[in-house]
């Protein structure tokens, strides 16, 4: 029988008997490299035969930047074994490798001294050419729906600060009209603005100006009544005088017995009150 030597064989598994089958002895050589490390030299070797997405045009923008061919070829190699590993390569993991490169690390975007772009702008030059005029537009559209809201807010929150101010203005009209010393545009646009800063101090101060108003109601009440008596206080014969000098007032080319024979005209109880006061003094007489 023909005997054939099997040469380059990968062995899985080496088991050690007492009597084996070929009833002979043989070398075994083992390589030095275990079977983990191994996987992982072929899964490399397969990682650098895999391009990486989009890695032409990458490799294009190195090239613009004159840079040699062996930075080049080093760049697409480590490209093409990091890019299956981009997700876990964020954050601290990322400063990691910077530093292991020697790249400064990135300050952090949310600190008070970054002035990295705001979420109304765009870097174009990352966008690439073949949807720039797409992103552009989104962009674009996108910037102008947010101006014509903030806009849209602006006027809603002007209307509303002239609808409470007429309210206020409205109040004061109603219930302050009486205190001195103001206007009711003024002093409703002075609560308005208290009210924003100290609901509660313009509520007592609203009842404070509630108490003045009724105060100042009441004393014109009574200086209108005192004023009332005055002119009606004395005789029944006084009262016809003081009616008739009050309408030679309004009516200057009435004569002071005309206006006398008008007031005892329409006022008859007044009438009645002048006769029987000039029977009681003849009496006396």
């Amino acid at each position: 029988m023909e005997i054939k030597r099997l040469k380059e064989l990968e062995t899985h598994e080496v088991s050690i008997v007492d009597r084996p089958a070929n009833r002979r002895t043989f070398l075994v050589l083992k390589n030095e490299t275990s079977i983990g490390d191994k996987d992982m030299e072929d899964k490399i070797l397969s990682l650098l035969d895999t391009p990486f997405e989009n890695e032409e045009q990458y490799l294009e923008n190195l090239k613009k930047n004159e840079m040699s061919n062996d930075a080049i070829q080093a760049i697409a190699a480590a490209m093409r074994l990091l890019k299956p590993h981009q997700e876990a390569l964020s954050g601290e993991a990322m400063n990691v490798v910077k530093e292991l490169l020697g790249i400064e690390k990135e300050e952090d975007p949310t600190s008070d001294d970054s002035e990295g772009t705001t979420d109304t702008e765009l870097d174009i030059n990352e966008v690439p050419e073949d949807v720039r005029s797409q992103v552009e537009g989104l962009f674009k559209s996108q910037s102008e729906a947010i101006q014509k809201a903030e806009e849209l807010e602006k006027e809603i929150n002007v209307m509303k600060a002239e609808k409470l101010r007429k309210q206020f203005v409205a109040k004061a009209e109603s219930d302050f009209s009486s205190v001195p010393g103001t206007t009711a545009v003024d002093l409703g646009e002075l609560l308005q603005e208290l009210s924003a800063v100290a609901p509660e101090a313009t509520s007592k101060i609203e009842s404070i100006l509630g108490s003045v108003n009724k105060a100042m109601e009441t004393s014109v009440v009574l200086e209108e009544a005192g004023q009332a008596v005055q002119v009606e206080s004395g005789t029944a014969w006084d009262k016809v005088e003081a009616r008739a000098a009050e309408m030679r007032k309004a009516n200057p080319d009435l004569s002071v017995y005309q206006a006398r024979a008008k007031v005892l005209e329409s006022n008859t109880d007044l009438f009645q009150a002048y006769n029987e006061e000039f029977e009681l003094n003849k009496r006396s007489l």
